[in-house]
């Protein structure tokens, strides 16, 4: 009897370790533009939607959110069993704590054929084209961003420009209007100076390839 009642007092102890949750934040530190260093991208890696968990400092502790199967995230740190890092699915995006086993890391060459940049990119309700220029080797790019708050309230932006890539990475300057762009497999991720359109309109965050071609033109 004293030993079943202590197996279930250590199964009990594992468990609540095994469920403690992270008690720090996980705060949103940006996109990676950095040309001296690779992004840390993982995709959920789980049958169901993936649990993870914000606000861990705050006085109440963490609550947690879902995050859909195969969506992407920008890695922070790793802490052992848990990772920090800026998770995306159809429903929006945030900073958050993940379990490690949960994701899988995202591998993607850094000298790709410069056929994989041509076509249509989603981010949200964003477009960003993406076709071959005039130019041998040049790329052309022609984006739309919106940004809507409450009571109908919207704002605009859009960029539109001409860049050699390298590597893996693209530097368009429209104007006041900056955006880096890092291509990873079948995602960009993208970091703008903010002077891209109206207020808090921002081509910066992940998109995903919608279409394939050389011959595009970005919707609104």
């Amino acid at each position: 009897m004293k030993r079943c009642i202590l197996i279930l007092l250590l199964s009990i102890s594992a468990s609540a370790f095994a469920q403690t949750k992270p008690t720090e934040a996980c705060t949103f530190v940006g996109f990676e533009s950095d040309s001296q260093k690779e992004p840390n991208l993982a995709e959920v890696n789980t049958k169901t939607p993936a649990l993870m968990w914000t606000a861990c400092d705050s006085p109440t502790g963490c609550f947690s959110l879902k995050l859909d199967p195969g969506s992407p995230v920008l890695i922070y740190r790793n802490n052992g069993e848990w990772t920090c890092g800026y998770g995306v699915d159809r429903h929006g995006a945030a900073p958050a704590w993940f379990r490690t086993k949960d994701l899988r890391p995202l591998k993607f060459t850094t000298a790709p054929p410069i056929e994989a940049w041509y076509g249509v990119w989603k981010g949200g309700g964003d477009r960003v084209a993406i076709s071959a220029s005039k130019n041998a080797g040049e790329l052309h790019l022609v984006g739309n961003a919106i940004w809507q708050g409450a009571n109908g309230n919207e704002h605009f932006g859009d960029a539109k420009g001409n860049a050699i890539p390298s590597g893996n990475r693209l530097h368009i300057v429209d104007g006041g209007c900056v955006i880096d762009l890092t291509l990873a497999g079948k995602y960009i991720l993208a970091d703008d100076n903010q002077g891209c359109g109206g207020m808090n309109v921002s081509f910066s965050g992940f998109w995903k390839r919608a279409s394939i071609g050389r011959a595009v033109t970005a919707k609104p």
